[in-house]
């Protein structure tokens, strides 16, 4: 059976310049983040914004923010799921960087994945209806 990379070029890690320009938005993210003296003042969050209620994912960007400026206890507090945002983004970026290698190759799995998604969608409710989003 084919490999859905084997069919569709955009899917494959081999193709150069979806690659390039994916690493390149992904580099762009993470240095935005790390280089922003401080976050816009604009909702970023459309449910918010509309309904005027947080959602599960309500401070994730602050969270992002406070991981990658190194404080740690302040992007833990706006919302855990900044941590597994911020694993996600570093290990696609590994598998573009270094696709044959052996360890990138084992965090790219479908059990990985099935793992993150799992604990994105926990931990997002239990902060969520815990009552500790940040408005």
């Amino acid at each position: 059976m084919p490999r859905p990379s084997d069919t569709c070029p955009a899917l494959s890690v081999n193709n150069t310049f979806s690659r390039r320009l994916e690493i390149c938005i992904i580099a762009g993210v993470l240095a935005c983040f790390a280089l922003l003296p401080s976050l816009p003042d604009i909702p970023l969050c459309p449910y918010a914004w509309i309904t005027g209620k947080p959602c599960p994912t309500c401070g994730t960007t602050r969270s992002l923010w406070n991981l990658a400026h190194g404080r740690f206890a302040a992007s833990l507090a706006f919302n855990p799921i900044g941590y597994i945002v911020a694993f996600a983004l570093l290990r696609r970026l590994a598998v573009l960087l270094l696709p044959n290698s052996r360890a990138i190759r084992f965090i790219d799995g479908h059990g990985v994945n099935v793992v993150l998604l799992a604990l994105y969608l926990v931990i997002g409710f239990v902060h969520f209806y815990s009552g500790s989003v940040c408005k």
